[in-house]
């Protein structure tokens, strides 16, 4: 499964819009890409429009709780419109996430969020959750948050249900390489190089190995890290 937590266009344009299905579908058919919106994909009206009329199945309605293997996967949208010069979020239906997440949990299966704005305080009032004490709660019953938005390699962690959370940011895919940066091996440093992540289940381990783009344009993995899950005893 292909995760993409948001900011695929810059300016919600249709024709940006239009020339990201393109690139999604050089990714993966729709069943096996789950993309979420940005902050990105709301800066123009109608958004949600453009979005759903240029991306078809790739942009099925939010939120919404898909399985894979022992994993279930809870697609989250924080996108909302803002005034100039913010790039703020809002969870949207923070109910029926909790619901997802409590739905996931009840099959026996292990809940990791998707959403792009992150659900700890990284970043500014002007760009972090209008509402981030609301959403830790709604989040409580999740395993791992992935998020998108900073463009850094971080790790954080929000008190859950049982035990802490881990949230999990990555760079920005298009990122040019930064030498000091680059050389660095900690996934918690601010990375600027373009990259993604593996994510390998095992029961309630999880191994992340980042692998960015260096330099001369190839890509190399950074030393993976273990992660142990919380989830319900």
């Amino acid at each position: 499964m292909i995760a993409v937590t948001g900011d695929v266009v810059n300016f919600a344009l249709p024709r940006e819009f239009a020339a990201s299905k393109t690139w999604l579908e050089q990714l993966g058919p729709p069943e096996r890409v789950l993309v979420i919106p940005g902050n990105h994909e709301a800066l123009a009206g109608n958004w949600q429009r453009s979005m759903a009329q240029a991306w078809g199945p790739y942009a099925a309605p939010l939120p919404r709780m898909t399985r894979h293997g022992p994993i279930g996967l809870v697609q989250l949208s924080t996108a909302c419109v803002t005034p100039p010069f913010l790039a703020s979020g809002r969870l949207d239906q923070p109910n029926q996430a909790s619901l997802l997440i409590a739905e996931a949990e009840a099959a026996g299966l292990l809940p990791i969020v998707l959403m792009h704005h992150p659900p700890t305080a990284l970043t500014s009032k002007r760009k972090g959750l209008a509402d981030l004490p609301m959403v830790q709660a709604a989040l409580k019953g999740a395993a791992l948050v992935l998020h998108g938005h900073t463009h850094q390699s971080k790790l954080s962690y929000f008190p859950g249900a049982y035990g802490t959370v881990p949230v999990l940011g990555i760079p920005s895919l298009s990122m040019k390489p930064d030498v000091k940066l680059r050389e660095s091996s900690d996934l918690e440093a601010s990375q600027t190089a373009g990259a993604w992540r593996m994510l390998e289940f095992s029961g309630r381990q999880v191994t992340v190995t980042e692998y960015a783009l260096q330099s001369d344009r190839t890509v190399a993995a950074r030393p993976p890290i273990c992660l142990t899950l919380p989830c319900r005893p």
